[in-house]
């Protein structure tokens, strides 16, 4: 008996190697913070041709557009938390999408709509357009 009792230590501290290692090698996959990219998206549940965003957050560096979208932003304050404003055209009514640069990829990124319009340039009312926020 006495060595079955020998044995199940030897599998717990396996078991218990393989679950630090498993840690570490799970941590050497995240990426270092460094200068990056994240991924905006608007979803909407109809085509839209214009939205007006408030994109807040430390280190970015520029918002660009990806597609066909065409991008005006301007950094309206730089209090504590520094915010710009952003308006999107895509005119085709293809899905909005951002590429937002940043100094660190450990940013911590917030967004909301503000006004949204239609393929036609009707505005439309922003409830239920949502944001998603991607690295």
């Amino acid at each position: 008996m006495t060595g079955g009792v020998s044995g199940r230590r030897v599998w717990r501290r396996w078991v218990g190697v393989a679950g630090l290692l498993a840690l570490v090698v799970q941590g050497c996959g995240d990426t270092p913070p460094g200068p990056g990219t994240f991924t905006l998206a608007v979803d909407a549940s109809t085509p839209l041709g214009a939205v007006q965003l408030e994109v807040q957050g430390v280190g970015i560096t520029a918002l660009r557009g990806l597609s066909s979208d065409r991008v005006a932003a301007i950094a309206v304050g730089a209090a504590t938390v520094p915010t710009w404003r952003v308006v999107v055209f895509e005119p085709g009514g293809q899905p909005i999408r951002l590429a937002i640069d940043v100094e660190s990829t450990d940013a911590v990124l917030e967004a909301r709509v503000l006004d949204v319009a239609g393929t036609d340039g009707a505005v439309l009312s922003p409830a239920g357009i949502g944001v998603r926020i991607e690295r």
